[in-house]
C-alpha cells in the first residue's frame, strides 16, 4: 500500500496547472503490472466517485483519472501521467521560440489567423495646410517665357509672373483696336499683326500658385521694343517653386490599438493619394502603418513646367514621380475682333497632368474659360475638371473577424522562457529535457508545439 493524494480539480488538458491546497490522502495499492505512464490504482476502504485528479509520491507525478470501475467491494482507477503539471519546472526553465502568445504580442507581425470580412469603413482627408486655394481660372498666374539673356536667364529667356489680369492686358495691348493710330496710318494692331508674337514669347504657361518672385521690383512687360503696358514679376535665379500639401494626423485601422500595428497595414487598411495632378497614387501600407503626418511636394520648374513630386511619410520620402504641372497656353491662334476684344484667343491649350503614378495621365483643356470676354478657352475633350480636385487622401479600413487572444494568442516570434510569459502560447519545434520518459518528453513536445497554457 502507498499513499497518493486525490482531488476534485477542474483544469484544462494541455495547461501546466497544479492543484491547490492538501488534498485527500488515501491509501492505495498500485495494481500490477502497472506502467508509470498510465497506473491502475486499486481503493477498497473509500468511495472515489468524485475524484479526477490525483498525485503519486512515489512516481513523483500529477496524473488524471480517465475512469472509475467499481468492482466486488473496489474501487479501480484508470490514470494518465498529467505530463504538463509534472514537468511545469523543467517546461517553465526552457529557453525557446515562442510564436503565440496570450501575455504577450508584436502588433507589427501580421497575424493572418482571422480573416478579413467583406465590411470596410473609408475616410476621406482633406489637407490641414495648402499651398493654394483654387478660386477658378480667373485667378492664379501666368509665366511667360520672353526671348532674352541676362543673369537671370534660363536657356535664353526671361521668365515673367503675371497675374490674369496684367496677362490679359498684356495680349490686349499688343493687339491694339484701330482707335490707335500709328506711322503711315496703320494702326498699331496691323503692325502688331505683321510680327508673330510666338517670335518673341518662347512659352506661356498658366498655373494655379504663385513662383519665387520679388515682389518689391514690379517689371514692365515689353515684346520686343514693344511696351505692353503690362506689369508682372521677373522670376530671378532659382527657376523652382515648391508647392507643399500636408495632411496631420492619420487615422489608424479602428482594431489596431487592440490587435496589433499590422492592422494598419495591407491587405487590412488601403491608402490612395489622389489629386487631379497626380491621379491616384497607391500608397505603400508599411509606411504609413506609423506615419502620423503625409506630405506632398511639387517642385515646380518654371522654365519647362516639368514637376518632381514627393510624398513624405513623417519627412521620410517613399515616393517620387516626375510629369507636367501648369497649363500649356498657345499663343498662336490669336485674332482680334472689331472693338479690339480677343474673341478666339488661346486656341489651344495643353495638357494638364503630374502623370499618375500608374501610368496614365491627366489631360485638362478649356483651361481659359473664365477669362471672358478678353480671352476665351476653347472646349477640348479633355475637359479641366481635374484641376478642381485638390489633393485628399482616401483610406480604406477592412474589418477583421474577432480574435481570441486567451486562448489563441497573438504572434509574439521571440526567444523566451515560457514561466516569463505564462497563458497561452504555442512554440516552435520545442525540444524539451526532462528526467522522464521518452513518451513523457514527446508528449510534451506535442503540447508546446500544438499550444498549452503555463499556469
Amino acid at each position: 500500500m502507498i499513499k497518493i493524494t486525490f482531488y476534485n480539480f477542474q483544469k484544462k488538458v494541455n495547461s501546466t496547472a497544479i492543484p491547490s491546497g492538501t488534498g485527500t490522502e488515501l491509501d492505495c495499492n498500485i495494481k500490477a503490472p502497472s506502467s508509470i505512464v498510465n497506473p491502475v490504482l486499486e481503493i477498497a476502504t473509500v468511495n472515489c466517485i468524485n475524484y479526477n485528479y490525483c498525485y503519486i509520491p512515489a512516481f513523483n507525478r500529477y496524473y488524471f483519472i480517465d475512469d472509475v470501475v467499481f468492482n466486488r467491494g473496489i474501487w479501480i482507477l484508470s490514470c494518465s501521467v498529467d505530463v504538463l503539471a509534472s514537468y511545469k519546472t523543467e517546461i517553465g526553465n526552457t529557453s525557446c521560440y515562442v510564436l503565440r502568445s496570450s501575455a504577450a504580442s508584436d502588433g507589427n507581425i501580421i497575424d493572418n489567423k482571422y480573416p478579413i470580412t467583406t465590411s470596410k469603413t473609408s475616410r476621406w482627408l482633406s489637407p490641414d495646410t495648402v499651398p493654394f486655394t483654387w478660386t477658378g481660372f480667373n485667378n492664379g498666374f501666368y509665366v511667360i517665357g520672353l526671348q532674352g539673356n541676362n543673369n537671370y536667364s534660363v536657356n535664353g529667356s526671361l521668365y515673367y509672373q503675371l497675374t490674369a489680369a496684367e496677362f490679359s492686358k498684356f495680349l490686349k495691348n499688343f493687339y491694339a483696336d484701330s482707335s490707335q493710330q500709328t506711322w503711315g496710318g496703320l494702326d498699331q494692331g496691323i503692325i502688331n499683326s505683321m510680327m508673330n508674337i510666338t517670335d518673341y514669347i518662347t512659352s506661356c504657361r498658366w498655373y494655379p500658385a504663385s513662383f519665387n518672385v520679388d515682389a518689391s521690383d514690379p517689371q514692365t512687360i515689353y515684346v520686343g521694343n514693344f511696351n505692353t503696358g503690362a506689369t508682372g514679376y521677373l522670376v530671378k535665379e532659382y527657376p523652382l517653386t515648391i508647392l507643399t500639401w500636408v495632411f496631420n494626423n492619420i487615422p489608424k485601422h479602428p482594431k489596431a490599438s487592440a490587435r496589433g500595428n499590422y492592422l494598419n497595414c495591407s491587405p487590412y487598411s488601403r491608402y490612395i493619394l489622389r489629386s487631379g495632378f497626380t491621379g491616384s497614387i497607391p500608397l505603400d501600407s508599411f509606411h504609413m502603418k506609423n506615419c502620423t503626418n503625409l506630405a506632398v511636394e511639387l517642385f515646380v520648374d518654371v522654365s519647362t513646367g516639368q514637376a518632381r513630386v514627393w510624398v513624405m511619410a513623417d519627412g521620410y520620402t517613399f515616393i517620387e514621380t516626375f510629369g507636367q504641372f501648369g497649363v500649356d497656353v498657345n499663343l498662336s491662334g490669336t485674332e482680334i475682333n472689331i472693338g479690339g476684344v480677343l474673341g478666339s484667343t488661346l486656341s489651344a491649350i495643353g495638357s494638364f497632368a503630374v502623370g499618375d503614378y500608374l501610368g496614365g495621365a491627366v489631360s485638362v483643356g478649356n483651361a481659359l474659360a473664365s477669362l471672358q470676354p478678353d480671352v476665351v478657352g476653347k472646349t477640348s475633350s479633355g475637359g479641366y475638371v481635374q484641376m478642381f480636385e485638390p489633393f485628399s487622401l482616401l483610406i480604406d479600413f477592412y474589418d477583421v473577424v474577432d480574435d481570441d487572444n486567451a486562448d489563441q494568442g497573438r504572434p509574439y516570434c521571440k526567444m523566451t522562457t515560457p514561466a516569463t510569459l505564462t497563458g497561452f502560447m504555442i512554440v516552435n519545434d520545442p525540444h524539451i529535457a526532462i528526467d522522464g520518459t521518452s513518451l513523457e518528453a514527446n508528449q510534451i513536445n506535442a503540447y508546446m508545439a500544438g499550444g498549452f497554457f503555463y499556469e
